[in-house]
């Protein structure tokens, strides 16, 4: 699994990431606001990649962690701070040790064999969080054509394999700003 995740064609080429390749896409900012809306105590963010969103949590002084499978993604982190390399199915943190899970585009790249444990292994560290994976039932996500990809369920199929406590979204960018904008008003109306 390592191996097509630490090599370079994956972050910019034809394995997963098409040019221009892996960045600190626009769309990072929105669920970064999805995440500050639950307002967690620390969070993990599985499939950290870059390191982006952990860099920003950390300095609004938010305790985040990611975690990585790829050597390759992490040596390109901005901060070198607050980073494991590891797998989800194989959480290398104490039980309940994170209040939020935060992770986005992860789980569908998981092999079928270890996905449950992984599901396990996170709401066993994390109390509580909000997931984005690939859906097959979104429209505005297109033709799935990343080979990477192992699993690909139905929203809610996705959701049956966690707990209440954790939310489910769909990882398309239309989806998270829908979902932002919606939880934004909802914050707003209980502010009144």
């Amino acid at each position: 699994m390592s191996n097509i995740y630490d090599n370079p064609e994956y972050w910019c080429g034809d394995i997963g990431y098409r040019p221009p390749g892996y960045g600190d896409f626009t769309i990072n900012a929105v669920k970064e606001i999805c995440i500050l809306l639950y307002r967690p105590k620390s969070v993990l963010d599985i499939g950290c990649a870059y390191g982006f969103t952990v860099a920003r949590l950390n300095a609004l002084g938010i305790y985040a962690v990611g975690l990585d499978c790829s050597a390759l993604a992490l040596s390109r982190c901005p901060v070198r701070t607050n980073l494991v390399q590891g797998v989800a199915w194989e959480l290398p943190f104490k039980d309940k040790e994170f209040d939020f899970a935060f992770s986005s585009g992860v789980l569908e790249h998981i092999p079928k064999d270890k996905l449950q444990l992984a599901v396990s292994e996170i709401q066993r560290v994390c109390r509580r969080g909000l997931i984005g994976v690939s859906c097959r039932d979104d429209p505005t996500t297109h033709d799935d054509d990343d080979k990477t990809h192992e699993t690909i369920l139905s929203q809610k199929d996705w959701q049956s394999l966690f707990s209440n406590d954790f939310t489910i979204v769909s990882d398309s960018e239309p989806y998270w700003q829908n979902f932002a904008l919606l939880n934004l008003s909802q914050c707003i109306k209980d502010a009144k």
